[in-house]
């Protein structure tokens, strides 16, 4: 789940999984402006009312590459609340199928890594954990 920003005043712009193009959707900060402690919301980053961001609030808290990322993030001129999405389906709904696709996609990455480990581990030593019906 992230959140799709519309008005930004219930996401948390420090801690809430909210700009898509960064992975994880956690923001990296400017470790001076964050270090003064607090919260703030997402809203504050941007102008009340014009649906565009606040060059001069997102250069003051967050990296250049955050920044860029967050531009890309459209805002609605209307005050419309904050939603949580599925990040899995292209209209934000779960549903059982798209997280039956995110569990092949993750289990078979993980498969993946441990043959890779497997191959790697000398006959003789130990298995680090690794399931038997992969090491065949």
């Amino acid at each position: 789940m992230r959140w799709q920003i519309r008005n930004g005043r219930t996401v948390s712009g420090l801690h809430d999984k909210w700009i898509l193009a960064l992975h994880p959707a956690t923001p990296c900060y400017n470790p001076r402006v964050l270090a003064k402690g607090g919260d703030v919301r997402v809203a504050d980053f941007s102008c009340p009312g014009e649906g565009r961001w606040s060059d001069a609030k997102l250069v003051q808290w967050f990296h250049p590459n955050t920044c860029r990322a967050i531009k890309v993030i459209p805002l609605p001129c209307q005050d419309i609340e904050d939603k949580l999405v599925w990040h899995d389906t292209c209209d934000g709904i779960f549903t059982v199928k798209s997280a039956y696709h995110l569990t092949v996609l993750l289990t078979s990455d993980r498969v993946d890594g441990y043959r890779r480990l497997a191959g790697s581990i000398d006959k003789g030593g130990s298995h680090c954990g690794i399931p038997p019906f992969l090491l065949n």
